[in-house]
This record gives C-alpha cells, structure tokens and sequence, in this order.
C-alpha cells in the first residue's frame, strides 16, 4: 500500500507492522538493544491519563537522555532499540518465540548492536498462574529455570564482545492478575533478582526494583509509579530511562 495515510486508522500499542528500521552512516556509533517483554515494549494497559502512541517507553526516555546535548555539538551519541514482546518469557514460549530461542535471530543479527540490556522473567514467574487461572493448566517455571536461561543470553552475547547489562526484575505483587502476586511468587522474583545482582555475569547491573519498589511493601510498585501494579507507568518508565542513561554515561557508553 502507497497511500500516505490510511483511511479509518486507529491508534495502536503494540508494534505489529514496523519490525525496525536499519540506518547506514559514516563512522561507528554504539547501539543499545533492549531486550524484554511488556516492561521493555511499553505496556501502559490504556491507563485513563497515561499516554498512548507518545514515546514514552524506558527506551524512548533513555534514547533522549543520551542524546541530549551536553556540549558535544549535538551529535548522537547513541542508538536505541527496543526488542521488548508483551508477555515472552525467558524459555517457555507462548507469546512469541522465548527468550533464548529468539536471542540469536532478534538480536546477534541486527548490526552494530554494541550493549544489551536484559529485562527478562516476571512472565515466567507469572503467567503459568495466570493461564491455570483461566483454566490453561500450566506448570510454574523455576528460578533455577529463568537464571539459566538468562545466563545462556548472557554468554551469547559477551561471546560477540557486546557489554551486557542485566535489570532487576520489578515488583509485580500489585498486579490484580492471578498468578503475580503471593509468597511463591515473590519467592522466586527475589531468587532471581539476589542472582542477577551477585553472579558477575553480567557487566554491569540496573536495579529496577530498588529504583520502583515501594518502601513499605516490597513486594510492589510504589502506586504513583505503576499503571496497574505490573507495568510502570510514564513517571515509572522515564525513571527508568535516566537510571539507565546515568549507569551509560559513567562509562559503560564507549
């Protein structure tokens, strides 16, 4: 189709038709992949107030924060990518190809990628109980399980020289969907996040739930952070992006 609008177009949240977009340009410029699920591709849940269609993902904010001008002529500095499928998990696959298996083909062959960040898991501890819920039985999926699967994506990409940042998985015990919230539940998150905070793997680590987790009740978001107890919301997301952007631009950006 040629037509330079679409006739009764309707807004939408996810990206169904736009896979990526390749630049050519002269001289090497890092490139950020973020790879994730709904966190990573921008879930709001059609919050009333949050926006829809504006950028206003962790990547989106973290995309402007580096390349802002800081007295560096305006150049970019950075490329961002967001890799991020509502609902994937680490290694079971039902919404798109897990994790693993998609790791190679989504991101070792998209050019230039010099730094991963990983955002990877609360889907694998989350959605067996969801899909039970509904009457899809669904065994739950070990920490043991998503700790090697991160590890596998890990060493994937630190064996094609990329610097690989892993986050935190962030507190989902506000969410009103079953099978994310209760002591198991947490049990795990907590397992994998005491892992991806000690284990070295990776090169350098963000801590999303200490920057979202509520001070009282860790097992959540702070309300005024989260859209509905499981995604953050645009506040959540742009805190996100500078945490990011300041872990890049005390070194880990070269």
């Amino acid at each position: 189709m040629n037509a330079s609008t679409l006739a009764a177009a309707t807004p939408i949240t996810a990206w169904y038709f736009l896979s990526g977009v390749d630049v050519q340009r002269n001289g090497r410029l890092p490139v950020v992949a973020a790879f994730g699920d709904s966190i990573t591709d921008g879930d709001q849940r059609a919050v009333p107030n949050e926006p829809v269609d504006q950028n206003a993902r962790y990547t989106d904010f973290l995309a402007r924060q580096l390349n802002t001008v800081h007295g560096n002529g305006g150049r970019t500095r950075a490329a961002v990518i967001n890799i991020g499928i509502s609902g994937n998990q680490v290694t079971r696959s039902f919404i798109g190809e897990n994790a693993v298996g998609r790791f190679d083909t989504e991101v070792l062959t998209r050019t230039g990628v010099t730094h991963l960040l990983v955002l990877e898991g609360i889907n694998g501890i989350g959605l067996s109980g969801l899909l039970t819920a509904i009457g899809i039985p669904t065994p739950a999926i070990s920490a043991e399980s998503i700790i090697a699967g991160l590890q596998q994506i890990a060493a994937q990409a630190r064996a094609r020289a990329i610097v690989v940042i892993g986050g935190t998985l962030t507190p989902s015990g506000g969410s009103a969907l079953p099978g994310y919230s209760g002591a198991d539940v947490e049990t795990r998150r907590q397992a994998v996040n005491q892992w991806i905070r000690t284990s070295r793997v990776f090169d350098a680590v963000i801590d999303f739930d200490r920057l979202l987790r509520d001070p009282v009740d860790a097992t959540r978001m702070q309300a005024i952070l989260t859209a509905d107890g499981l995604h953050p919301n645009s506040e959540g997301y742009r805190l996100m992006g500078e945490e990011l952007a300041r872990l890049f631009n005390r070194g880990l950006l070269r």
